[in-house]
């Protein structure tokens, strides 16, 4: 008696359901596996179900199973045998197996019937530590809601999270020169002029207007003249050309005023004398 209560218990343990909760804003119900497949219902974030618990296999185990050919000997042996035709167990449809793996896992509607649910939409409880292996969306694919506050010029597009810098300044005079062989008696120095061109775009998933990242562009130039003593004068021309990514985060915000903190990383493709 103590063995068929024990088995009966096991029995009603493997006929409960495996547990789901949706975690994306709205997942459908299909009616077959496959993402055109008709709708049938909708369900919302937070909504617990029922999914196939096939999804509960250990699949660690799998190494244990006989190999193909022989698995396949074997099922062939059952199937010839004159008790197979008898079960009740194999009267019914072929067991299919689900994993979480798949693309597409079977549950029911509100109707008791049979529909398909993207598994990607779903958080398994396995109640075992298999729950720290299911990674979720940093971004919900179907949360179509507009942050507020809404832009001004809703429901017009503007085009916005660009931003663009320019500069133009003086630097310390290049003072080295080409090794002549005799002193000059005078030398002129110019200070070079530099010009900085950045042009930035808002680093994707950061929405509040603060990282920003581009390409840095840098023209430098400058002329220097030297008279000798003998008559002679020499000019010398420098000029350089750079290019680099660039990294900017204001620091501080307000509705008029920022502090900016920004980085350049620039290589010289063309850096002539």
């Amino acid at each position: 008696m103590t063995k068929l209560l024990f088995l009966a218990f096991l029995l009603s343990q493997s006929a409960f359901a495996l547990e789901a909760v949706v975690t994306v804003l709205e997942t459908p119900l299909l009616k077959y596996k496959s993402a055109d497949a008709p709708v049938v219902q909708y369900l919302r974030k937070g909504d617990v179900i029922k999914i196939h618990p096939s999804i509960a296999n250990d699949r660690s185990l799998d190494k244990l199973a006989p190999p193909p050919a022989k698995l396949a000997a074997i099922q062939k042996k059952i199937k010839e045998s004159s008790d197979w035709h008898k079960d009740p167990l194999f009267l019914e449809k072929k067991y299919r197996a689900y994993f979480l793996e798949d693309e597409f896992i079977p549950t029911f509607d509100r109707q008791g019937n049979e529909v398909f649910v993207m598994s990607s939409h779903l958080y398994v409880y396995f109640e075992t530590s298999r729950e720290s292996l299911q990674v979720g969306y940093d971004d919900d694919p179907t949360d179509y809601r507009l942050e507020e506050p809404l832009p001004k010029t809703y429901p017009f597009i503007q085009r916005t999270g660009y931003r663009g810098q320019v500069t133009l300044g003086f630097t310390q005079p290049y003072y080295e020169s080409y090794p002549y062989h005799s002193s000059a008696l005078r030398k002129s120095y110019s200070s070079p002029v530099d010009l900085n061109v950045a042009l930035l775009k808002q680093v994707p998933k950061h929405t509040d207007d603060r990282y920003f990242w581009g390409l840095s562009l840098n023209l430098r130039h400058f002329e220097n003249s030297y008279d000798f003593a003998s008559g002679r004068s020499s000019k010398e021309e420098g000029l350089r050309f750079g290019a680099g990514p660039v990294l900017s985060y204001d620091a501080f915000k307000s509705v008029k005023d920022r502090v900016n903190l920004s980085g350049h990383v620039l290589f010289n493709f063309f850096n002539r004398l």
